[in-house]
């Protein structure tokens, strides 16, 4: 006994050690939602910049248009409400007197996150970026692009920053204009100094005629900044007058490197396709293109290597990198624009849950083509909507790659929203034609968890009853502080408990809990909003709807009320009589029928919560035949389908409900609202303890015995001195050399009188003085062996290893 309890105390500390070290060093899965933007872009001839908002609450928003070096911030305000986005044009914030080489920087803030789209247009066309806020800001970027006429700017976080460019281009005497008309020539290397919250176009539209490529360029701070780049077309001159319009995107910053892409091809749409690979550092790495190896040995930041994009393909690598996506188009007249601003593709392990659409043509004057190209897995088709509707996509495999798949779609003008209503992840590209003029290149990927509208994966910052989905699996605060993986997923205590997260509080209803259900008297169906039973205020149907004056149908009502906490629900049971329908009928006028429920069908719906023997249940009616040969043996599937329809994938991770496909196997098993938290398989088990629903397959069979029970096949009770689960608990140790007073839950009897338990008593005795003694000579021992050798722990660290 010694030697195990100085192994459970070893493991013990062991296990805490290895949880402390996961919650420390746990990596965070960032998205591209934030609470703080900066961005700038170059000055538009004859046209707007509009910015187009989305939140997933009501926020107000504080607008600072910074004309840079030339005036005092100016505020404005503005308010964008749940669910739905706001297109805002900037100029309206402020209309400045537009001098030369002045640029514009703006700056958002917010309670809490949001995403921006920035849209650039004239008469004549437009683009679109993704704005990165500033808690994806970087110290380090690398431009890859080969347009003709290029510019690119950069913006300062909140301390003062110095930035060093090294220019890679292949005419290095071409000059560099920055801001106020200062030249810098002949370098291929420069610093620039910031103030805290500045912004600067380097490379003005003007002088873009005169720089050439800037392949290559690697810019570096000692402080996080983000950085912009686009170039300046020509797009349409009437005799000496042409109008000018910049694109530009916003970059990703060099550590969001990845190891997975998947990229698609626009040759067949008449653009020629190119991939720029940049490796991170020196060295030799490996890439694989449809598994096809090639090798790539220079280092940043010459270190990018271009291949020809003709097919989708699946691209692996043995070291994170960065790929720029470039496309050249060609116009019908035969005048090639140029290959756009290098869109930047995040990796796979960078995809969101949820997509917004920006599009161009919902404030331009002429009519875009917009087309998507969605990358998944293949499971994940199924479960995207776009604007809540199933959108018509044509799948088709990734070469190179046996779990993604790629699906072409076009959508139609204004912003849309693609999701999906499944926890998948996704990853969309978007861009547009319009005919006869322009092309607009591919926006970069962002990503979003899909919830609350922020999402840390694994414990970072976590706290108690913080209301926050930090696992990223759509529930909120669902396990327990107790170092136990209570929702399986691997991970310990990473979202730990507030409140049970399948029973919303009373008005609430859908993914953790987000949507109001007012109209409901008390508690709502947890995904579809409709008021449970009991839930609506006298007089009203079952939807809380008011009713029509044709035979209302009297029933029996139970409401459940619900007084919260800070940590627990406490349930007050509530009756209202009213007369029911006979057994075995519902609904109006009593004329539907509901036979062979135990004991009876809800009145209201029909559907019954427990057949009799010889029916099984089915889409919540017993109306399939059936037998139950004596002794059947709870765990089996027979059993368990014919005593309780429980199906595991309409369950959440711990046993609760989470559809209604989902039935508890009888009514004092359910929970506030409905909802179950245990299900029972056979009588035979409810006799002895609840099987749990985590232990059961999806055919309702049970693999492991709940509490109380000895084995799964015989069912017998716990042997003396055992208890819980597979009657793994031991009394003794639990109760003190006493009997456990229950075999379910292990709890020890009241005191009892020394003749009535004098043989307990006998065994007390003689193992409390050996339970304050085990600890000691366990920390003797121990210090004793490590003295002697040091080099113990890790030989005991390694055989311990070998034994698990």
């Amino acid at each position: 006994m010694g030697k195990s309890n100085c192994q459970c105390l070893f493991f013990a500390v062991l296990f805490l050690l290895v949880s402390l070290r996961r919650i420390v060093f746990a990596r965070n899965h960032t998205d591209s939602f934030g609470q703080d933007y900066m961005l700038i872009y170059p000055p538009l001839e004859n046209g707007e910049m509009y910015l187009a908002l989305y939140t997933t609450e009501d926020l107000e928003f504080n607008v600072t248009v910074l004309i840079l070096r030339h005036a005092m911030p100016l505020n404005d305000s503005i308010i964008v409400k749940n669910d739905t986005v706001n297109i805002y044009t900037v100029p309206s914030f402020y209309r400045a007197e537009k001098r030369s080489g002045i640029q514009y920087s703006i700056q958002l803030t917010a309670q809490k996150n949001f995403i921006m789209h920035v849209l650039l247009t004239n008469d004549e066309g437009g683009e679109s970026f993704l704005a990165i806020p500033v808690n994806l800001f970087g110290p380090t970027y690398y431009i890859i692009t080969d347009v003709y006429m290029p510019f690119f700017g950069i913006v300062t976080s909140t301390s003062p920053t110095n930035v060093y460019i090294t220019i890679r281009n292949d005419a290095p005497s071409k000059f560099i204009s920055v801001l106020d008309g200062q030249v810098i020539k002949d370098k291929a290397q420069f610093s620039l100094s910031f103030n805290s919250d500045e912004a600067i176009i380097i490379v003005n539209c003007s002088f873009a005629e005169e720089v050439g490529p800037l392949t290559g360029t690697k810019i570096e701070t000692n402080n996080d900044i983000g950085v912009i780049i686009g170039n300046c077309i020509t797009r349409s001159c009437q005799k000496d007058n042409c109008t000018e319009d910049p694109i530009a995107e916003m970059l990703f910053p060099a550590d969001i490197f990845g190891t997975q892409y998947i990229v698609f091809d626009l040759h067949s749409m008449g653009a020629d396709s190119d991939l720029v690979i940049m490796v991170p550092m020196s060295g030799t790495r490996v890439v694989y293109f449809n598994n096809t190896e090639k090798r790539i040995e220079q280092s940043l930041p010459k270190g990018q290597t271009k291949i020809k994009v003709m097919i989708n393909m699946m691209l692996t690598s043995d070291y994170p990198i960065s790929i720029y996506y470039t496309i050249t188009a060609h116009l019908d007249d035969g005048f090639n624009i140029g290959v756009a601003a290098g869109a930047i593709l995040t990796s796979v392990e960078h995809f969101y849950h949820i997509f917004l659409f920006s599009d161009l043509s919902a404030v331009s004057k002429i009519n875009f083509s917009n087309y998507a190209v969605v990358m998944a897995d293949l499971a994940t088709g199924e479960s995207l909507r776009l604007n809540n509707e199933k959108p018509n996509i044509t799948w088709f495999k990734v070469i190179g790659s046996l779990h993604f798949q790629l699906g072409f779609i076009s959508f139609d003008r204004g912003l849309q929203r693609l999701e999906s209503i499944t926890i998948s992840d996704f990853g969309v590209m978007l861009f547009g034609f319009v005919k006869d003029s322009s092309y607009i290149h591919p926006a970069s990927y962002f990503y979003h968890k899909k919830g609350t509208g922020f999402c840390t994966l694994a414990i970072d910052n976590v706290l108690i009853e913080d209301n926050i989905d930090n696992d990223c699996d759509d529930l909120i605060d669902e396990e327990y502080a107790d170092f136990q993986d209570d929702d399986e997923d691997g991970l310990i205590d990473e979202d730990l408990k507030d409140y049970d997260d399948v029973v919303c509080r009373p008005g609430k209803f859908g993914a953790s809990c987000l949507k109001n259900c007012t109209s409901c008297f008390a508690l709502c169906h947890k995904d579809t909003g409709q008021c449970l039973k009991g839930g609506c205020p006298p007089g009203n149907k079952y939807t809380c709807e008011v009713k029509s004056s044709t035979s209302p149908v009297p029933v029996e009502i139970t409401t459940s009320l619900i007084n919260i906490t800070s940590t627990e629900f406490v349930t007050e049971k509530i009756k209202t009589t009213k007369k029911d329908c006979p057994i075995g009928s519902y609904g109006t006028d009593c004329a539907g029928t509901c036979n062979n429920c135990v004991p009876d069908c809800d009145k209201v719906t029909g559907k019954c919560e427990e057949c009799a023997d010889g029916f099984i249940l089915t889409d919540f009616h017993c109306n399939h035949t059936g037998s139950v040969e004596a002794g059947t043996t709870a765990g089996s599937v027979e059993a368990a389908e014919l005593h309780s329809r429980w199906k595991l994938q309409n369950c959440m991770v711990g046993g609760s409900c989470r559809t209604e496909g989902c039935v508890c196997g009888s009514l004092h098993n359910s929970r506030v609202g409905g909802s179950c938290r245990t299900a029972r398989s056979v009588e035979a088990a409810e006799l002895h303890g609840q099987w749990k629903l985590q232990n059961c397959t999806v055919g309702g069979s049970c693999r492991t015995a709940g509490e109380g029970v000895w084995k799964l096949v015989e069912l017998k009770a716990c042997p003396p001195f055992k208890f819980g689960k597979n009657c793994s608990g031991d009394c003794i140790l639990r109760c003190l050399g006493f009997e456990c007073d229950d075999a379910t839950n292990g709890s020890c009897p009241a005191p009892h009188s020394v003749n009535a338990t004098q043989s307990h008593m006998k065994v007390g005795k003689f193992l409390m003085p050996l339970l304050f003694l085990i600890p000691v000579v366990c920390i003797v021992l121990g210090a004793y062996l490590l003295r002697i050798s040091p080099n113990l722990s890790e030989e005991l660290m390694r055989h311990l290893s070998e034994q698990m």
